[in-house]
């Protein structure tokens, strides 16, 4: 992949942090869902909502990637923008696909944090030392 290797190493950074709040989110409300109901409820929903900055965090990751020339991200952009077509639609017309349509986004989610993590571990084989001349005449 041809992009700044900064880049790849915060994008990378983000989506780890985005997504290891939004599991103790989920594992929390899990968790509570034991004891009451309504305050698993309350979880979910918090960690419905935080499903949206990674999200938008993602889509923006997708754009800079595809404006670079990423195949792969430009596949992953036209799968978002049917998802999205479709969610607006269950939206408009039918709320109970509301559950099908979070684990398809999280689906979604886990396969662009694959993406982007393969990408990080790539520039840990790729990178290499700067040698200097001195080094290099001594050997």
């Amino acid at each position: 992949m041809k992009a700044n290797s900064e880049w790849v190493k915060t994008d990378y950074k983000i989506q780890t942090f985005l997504g290891a709040v939004l599991c103790f989110l989920v594992l929390g409300s899990v968790l509570i869902c034991l004891f009451s109901r309504e305050v698993a409820f309350v979880g979910g929903c918090l960690a419905v909502l935080f499903l949206m900055p990674i999200a938008v965090w993602q889509v923006i990751s997708g754009l800079v990637y595809a404006f670079k020339g990423d195949r792969l991200q430009q596949i992953y952009l036209g799968v978002v923008a049917v998802f999205f077509g479709i969610w607006y639609f269950a939206a408009v017309y039918h709320s109970d696909f509301l559950v099908l349509m979070l684990i398809i986004a999280a689906i979604i989610a886990v396969w662009k944090y694959t993406v982007v993590r393969a990408d990080y571990i790539s520039l840990k084989i790729i990178d290499v030392p700067n040698i200097d001349n001195t080094n290099l005449l001594d050997a």
